[in-house]
């Protein structure tokens, strides 16, 4: 398992897309998704 604390990078977004594909205001492309079934 990898439980490990992350640090925090950049500045925060303003998301206003939240289902269906990935925001385009992520500008990383980073997409990070938390739960019981992350498949």
């Amino acid at each position: 398992s990898n439980f490990a604390p992350v640090e925090e990078l950049g500045e925060s977004i303003l998301v206003t897309c939240i289902q269906g594909r990935i925001p385009t205001d992520f500008t990383e492309g980073v997409y990070i998704r938390n739960g019981g079934n992350s498949f």
